[in-house]
């Protein structure tokens, strides 16, 4: 009686619901492991946990091997990967949108730093003549003199003061105050500061030099 052949069981798991869940966990939870413990690898998994994927080196090589189909579980077995062209521009995707990411947020801490250090180093000193919209129009003029005084003016484009009013200031900090009036109903007061080489606020009022 013959003995019909018998083959040995494919090594290779062409079924789509073991790779793409290590593609994915890979891919997204790598750094920590997550696709080890998945396919049963529990002490290299805790291995790329506390090492973070071997500082991302690891997780890399796990990621390009998963990738060429070559992955294997803890039996031994791989997974084949059946849509190389798809999860490869995933991957590709996913690594172009991270380093963008990282690039981006870079910048910002340039950008932050740069006005940290430029809002750090300006001069205080508010004294000057400041001056806030159009000058072919009616504007504001701010005139503020070293001795402690300052006065605000409104004018026209031909240079007629039509009022205003004087007082005070004095430096706080790298803020000023400043005091009118003398206790009436045109008495007033507001805070202001130097925001740049040739800007001020008073009050709620950006004034240029």
């Amino acid at each position: 009686m013959n003995t019909p052949p018998t083959t040995e069981p494919s090594q290779v798991v062409p079924a789509a619901s073991k790779f793409y869940p290590t593609f994915f966990l890979c891919l997204f939870l790598g750094v920590f492991g997550v696709h080890r413990f998945y396919t049963g690898k529990i002490k290299s998994g805790v291995a790329q946990l506390l090492t973070f994927g071997g500082l991302g080196i690891w997780w890399f090589i796990d990621m390009v091997i998963i990738l060429l189909g070559k992955f294997k579980d803890k039996n031994g077995v791989a997974m084949a990967n059946l849509s190389p062209k798809v999860t490869w521009g995933v991957f590709i995707v996913v690594v172009i949108i991270g380093l963008a990411s990282g690039g981006g947020n870079s910048d910002s801490r340039t950008s932050s730093t740069d006005r940290q250090n430029e809002s750090s180093s300006i001069d205080p000193d508010p004294t000057g003549t400041w001056t806030a919209g159009d000058k072919n129009s009616v504007y504001s003029r701010l005139t503020i003199d070293s001795s402690g005084t300052f006065s605000f003016e409104t004018v026209d484009f031909t240079g007629d003061v039509k009022g205003g009013y004087s007082g005070t200031w004095e430096t706080k900090g790298k803020s000023v105050r400043f005091e009118w009036g003398s206790g009436g109903a045109d008495s007033g007061s507001c805070s202001g500061r130097r925001t740049g080489s040739r800007t001020l606020v008073f009050g709620s009022t950006t004034f240029h030099k």
